[in-house]
């Protein structure tokens, strides 16, 4: 396998230390992607990239609430987000 030292990093974050978890996510990302990416993992597991959610802390902070409603709607629309796996990923 084409593991990359962040798709590792990924990998060991979203299995929260459960084997079988970490072995079904491989087992997807590696099916969808030959090259085993932060980015590929996060998205064959529908979670948020670290990315996003740096960028939604950024608007939640610096923007007015009603922008910022408007363009984390726009994301969740645009890359098929759950709104409970974003508030999960903020909190953190």
């Amino acid at each position: 396998l084409d593991v990359t030292e962040g798709g590792l990093a990924a990998l060991v974050r979203l299995c929260n230390g459960d084997m079988r978890k970490a072995l079904n996510i491989l087992q997807s990302t590696h099916m969808a992607s030959q090259q085993i990416t932060e980015e590929a993992v996060y998205l064959c597991t529908g979670n948020p990239l670290p990315k996003d959610i740096e960028q939604i802390s950024y608007w939640l902070l610096n923007e007015s609430f009603a922008d910022s409603f408007k363009r984390i709607s726009e994301m969740k629309m645009r890359k098929g987000l759950a709104l409970v796996d974003i508030v999960r990923e903020v909190t953190m």
